[in-house]
């Protein structure tokens, strides 16, 4: 049954082509929930022994591919998947729930299953269906693990797996370098696009520079802050007062300005981070003053409260 057709994907028609009518798993007679688990969440069918006894005659290449098509001229909706076994009753194959979905079809519609070679993919760009992927920890790894599944892409699949007890649909919405690609043994560039339903936190547009930090007391704030008090003099005469940052006025300018958040969301703490610049100075200030007292020692003049002796 040769035949060579460049066809919609551009790929030509290999040894096998059938017609067969599919039917969802749980139609099939030996049906069991590890294969019923294998097979509607990855991107494989059964086919039944003939069609094996027929590619083992043939110069195939493996790993063994095959195009369904709804046959329906109408729809022409097309999809691309390995086999899991040669198991199925003749004239049956039994697909994946999402690939039913994909082609359209129902129980017992007639599809085409044709044996085809694809290109290996270079790249490839997914697109969650929900934004409930996002709670996935590390979804990369664990679509890693699901894709593996899988033996080939095609342009515009809807594929589905299954992840701690959730069904996640993913969208394939670019490939490289064709629309249909193996995705088996191959150096594979995986992109993502957002999730359908995603919007993008406004806190997350805003910048992520720190704020400038409130303004510190000065130097000689602080020290009219520590050495306070009034000074007697010998003579009995009273010392002027020097003026002193009061107490209130000093806690005031040292203390950020308390900024009442209005927009406040149960379940959210923001955590403000300022970048005091004014503190590097203040603490070189405050060093260069202390090793000009230790360099000086004390340089004053003393007196003697004693009478020289008369000669």
């Amino acid at each position: 049954m040769l035949q060579h057709l460049i066809e919609n994907f551009g790929f030509p028609t290999l040894p096998y082509k059938s017609q067969l009518r599919c039917f969802s798993m749980i139609y099939y007679a030996n049906a069991d929930h590890d294969k019923i688990a294998n097979l509607n969440f990855g991107g494989k069918i059964l086919l039944p022994s003939s069609t094996l006894d027929y590619l083992m005659r043939s110069n195939i290449e493996y790993p063994m591919m095959f195009k369904l098509l709804n046959t329906n001229d109408e729809i022409q909706r097309a999809t691309h998947c390995g086999v899991l076994e040669f198991s199925a009753e003749e004239g049956k194959v039994y697909l994946p729930s999402w690939m039913m979905e994909q082609l359209l079809v129902n129980d017992g519609d007639l599809i085409s299953v044709e044996y085809v070679q694809l290109p290996k993919a270079t790249y490839a760009k997914l697109q969650p269906q929900s934004v409930d992927f996002l709670d996935i920890t590390d979804p990369r790894a664990v679509l890693e693990t699901e894709l593996a599944k899988f033996c080939c892409f095609t342009i515009n699949d809807l594929i589905t797996f299954r992840y701690n007890d959730t069904d996640y649909s993913v969208k394939v919405v670019k490939l490289e370098p064709a629309n249909a690609v193996s995705v088996i043994e191959c150096d594979l560039n995986v992109d993502f696009a957002p999730p359908v339903g995603y919007q993008e936190e406004e806190s997350e547009k805003k910048s992520t520079e720190m704020p400038e930090g409130p303004e510190l007391p000065s130097f000689k704030e602080i020290n009219a802050k520590i050495f306070q008090g009034e000074g007697i003099r010998l003579d009995g005469k009273t010392k002027k007062k020097v003026t002193k940052t009061d107490d209130k006025e000093f806690i005031m300018k040292a203390l950020p300005e308390i900024v009442v958040n209005e927009d406040y969301k149960p379940g959210t703490l923001t955590f403000t981070r300022y970048n005091y610049k004014n503190r590097t100075i203040l603490e070189n200030q405050i060093k260069e003053h202390n090793e000009k007292i230790i360099s000086g020692g004390f340089n004053s003049t003393g007196f003697t409260t004693r009478n020289k002796k008369k000669n």
